[in-house]
């Protein structure tokens, strides 16, 4: 997997922007992320980049752990960019 997402949620304050949010991206997947404004697309990218620590989950990158609710790699050590 290139991007493994499990049990991922963020919130600011009582707004739930990601709740138990799961899944997998595998190698030479394209992938879209829809949906209506206000529903999380933006958290989850920022999330996944390390731009925002999350509070809960865990966040795989091509199958090494970079971020949990006590670790974040920071962006710049992370195999992406955004």
């Amino acid at each position: 997997m290139i991007i493994d997402v499990k049990n991922l949620h963020h919130s600011y304050g009582s707004v739930e922007a990601l709740k138990n949010l799961n899944f997998s991206i595998k190698k030479n997947s394209i992938v879209s992320i829809l949906g209506p404004s206000g529903c999380g697309k933006t958290t989850l990218i920022r999330v996944i980049a390390g731009l925002e620590e999350i509070q809960q989950g865990e966040i795989y990158l091509e199958s090494n752990l970079v971020a949990n609710k006590k670790f974040n790699t920071p962006p710049e050590k992370r195999p992406l960019s955004y």
